[in-house]
């Protein structure tokens, strides 16, 4: 079976990142785009092949289409995702999920009503290293694990910022969305912890440039996570420590391959080596066989909810300056 994916949004990540992997997995095809701005999805179409539209509800009514994946402004995820699970369609939504607890609980309503498939982009959970990375906590390697550090930087060179990701309307935010909310989200997944409170630091509101924070997660963990938008690609990594043993994901939260998990054991060091393509390589193969049934999902709705949640704390914590408990309410 061939899977038919359409693209709500053409921009960068669409275009660069996400479509190209499809047309590298084996089950996949572009069949159809969507943009506002017709000419980038007649671009997009002659690049990876489709159909494009001018109309978001007429491309949903394409029989080709399996799959949505939103890529357009953080605000318009909800309604267009929503669009789609009425429509019968599995959905691959770009982080954040939405910019509202509501939203994303109707959201994930929605794709049980539909008995569809709601997948969120944290494209660095889906790394072989960082697989491995949960692996070994979960097998005991470090022993009780004890605290967590994990940065993600990029330049607004990287991916245009000068469009609504400076309107915080439709952007909800800067760094936090931009780049923070995958350090945090790669630390929930290799070490099975949610968040339960924040303590958070920004540059500047309403769209940061640099975040900073202290998590409190599940089991005595403590974690400090940072991500900005000001210089491209500082310290693509993260450790995790435990009273027998630490690991390093070098390049593990990073969207270039050869990536490797360095651990490090009283008998000595480690190296495993990564899986050697894109993160959104296996981000598409892994929703395509949560799709066929093939495999369980990986980074769900409810994975998105979670990241909600720790972005309400962590708001609720820059005002309010002090430590907040995450609520997650669904």
């Amino acid at each position: 079976m061939t899977v038919g994916w359409a693209f709500c949004g053409t921009g960068h990540v669409a275009d660069k990142c996400v479509a190209p992997e499809v047309g590298r997995q084996p089950d996949s095809r572009v069949v159809a785009a969507f943009d506002v701005v017709l000419d980038k999805a007649q671009d997009f179409v002659h690049r990876h092949g489709g159909r494009f539209y001018d109309d978001f509800d007429r491309m949903l009514e394409d029989r080709d289409v399996d799959i949505v994946y939103i890529a357009s402004p953080n605000a318009l995820h909800a309604k267009q995702a929503i669009a789609a699970f009425r429509a019968g369609k599995h959905v691959l939504c770009e982080k954040p999920m939405a910019l509202s607890m509501d939203d994303g609980r109707e959201m994930v309503n929605a794709a049980r009503s539909a008995g569809k498939l709601l997948g969120v982009g944290f494209h660095f959970r889906h790394k072989p290293s960082n697989v491995l990375a949960r692996k070994l906590i979960s097998d005991g390697r470090l022993g009780r694990i004890f605290f967590a550090e994990a940065e993600r930087g990029s330049s607004k060179d990287a991916v245009p910022h000068n469009t609504w990701r400076q309107r915080p309307e439709l952007a909800g935010g800067g760094s936090i969305f931009n780049q923070g909310l995958h350090p945090i989200d790669t630390l929930r997944f290799v070490t099975g912890r949610n968040v339960l409170s924040v303590s958070a630091k920004v540059d500047k509101t309403p769209i940061d440039d640099v975040f900073a924070a202290i998590l409190e997660m599940e089991g005595g963990l403590i974690a400090s996570v940072m991500s900005h938008q000001l210089f491209p690609d500082t310290r693509p990594e993260y450790v995790v420590m435990g009273e027998d043993g630490w690991i390093k994901g070098v390049g593990a939260p990073f969207r270039e391959p050869n990536d490797s998990i360095e651990l490090y054991e009283r008998s000595g060091k480690s190296l495993f080596p990564g899986g050697g393509k894109s993160p959104y390589w296996y981000e598409v193969d892994d929703f395509v066989n949560a799709v066929l049934g093939r495999a369980p999902l990986n980074g769900s709705g409810e994975d998105g909810l979670q990241a909600i949640a720790v972005v309400d704390a962590i708001y609720q914590s820059i005002k309010e300056n002090r430590t907040v408990e995450v609520k997650p309410n669904w």
